[in-house]
């Protein structure tokens, strides 16, 4: 199969698929987005990842990214999920260490305010709910 140049990738306009070359395709929507598409098959299951929009990602980029993928197929791991199973991973990341910046420490008066609901001194919320209802 014959290799798609820069020059002529640049120059396709037509919506469809357009084969690069090493299971890497050019994808142009109808709406004239242009997105590279890593192509591959898993059990017998056709499957398609995205690699990124044509204009912030090289055709250079997009063929070195096809070809990490290639590698994760050949160890027998799904480049689509390990795709993913990183986002998660630096979403959670993310995420812990949010929450820990910002969670709120207890202070002296929650402490106090906890213990009295604990005893029932009438500040218990639920207490003034029953009252209400």
């Amino acid at each position: 199969m014959a290799r798609l140049s820069a020059a002529a990738v640049a120059k396709l306009k037509k919506p469809g698929r357009y084969a690069v070359g090493d299971n890497l395709y050019l994808q142009i929507s109808t709406w004239h987005t242009k997105a590279w598409v890593f192509r591959y098959t898993l059990n017998g299951t056709p499957r398609h990842m995205g690699m990124g929009p044509c204009d912030l990602i090289t055709l250079a980029e997009a063929r070195a990214k096809a070809r990490d993928a290639r590698r994760l197929l050949l160890d027998g791991i799904d480049p689509l999920e390990a795709k993913q199973s990183a986002r998660r991973q630096r979403l959670l990341a993310t995420t812990r260490a949010k929450h820990s910046r910002s969670a709120p420490r207890p202070s002296l008066l929650h402490a106090k305010r906890a213990g009295a609901a604990r005893r029932g001194n009438g500040t218990n919320p639920f207490a003034l709910m029953s009252i209400l209802v």
